[in-house]
């Protein structure tokens, strides 16, 4: 129940983020991902988010729409994840880490 409510406060204070930090005429397409830094196993995926990125090929996976499936994501090795956003053509724009024990980051990425 933790876990449920860190992703929630993570993805409620992402969307004041997201619209602060790309203004409407810039903002294509972002890719928000979670981590959770103190896992078992390492660092891994606590939840994605994609938001208005676009098909440019058939290999991109963050594409949103009702085909996306964040969950297919989630509880993955956070480098690995991190590389398919950039490798799928999407631009670091920032990174913060929050959580009572700074345990959770948050990615940013810009179609």
């Amino acid at each position: 129940m933790r876990q449920l409510l860190k992703v929630w406060a993570a993805i409620a204070l992402t969307h004041g983020f997201v619209l602060a930090a790309a203004p409407a005429e810039a903002a294509d397409g972002v890719v928000l991902v979670g981590c959770d830094l103190f896992s078992r196993d390492g660092p891994s995926v606590a939840f994605v988010q994609s938001h208005g990125v676009k098909a440019k090929s058939k290999r991109r996976r963050f594409i949103s729409g009702p085909g996306f499936r964040s969950a297919a994501f989630e509880g993955r090795d956070c480098a690995e994840v991190l590389s398919e956003v950039v490798d799928d053509g999407l631009e670091f724009q920032a990174m913060n880490v929050f959580g009572q024990d700074s345990d959770l980051a948050l990615w940013f990425f810009q179609d």
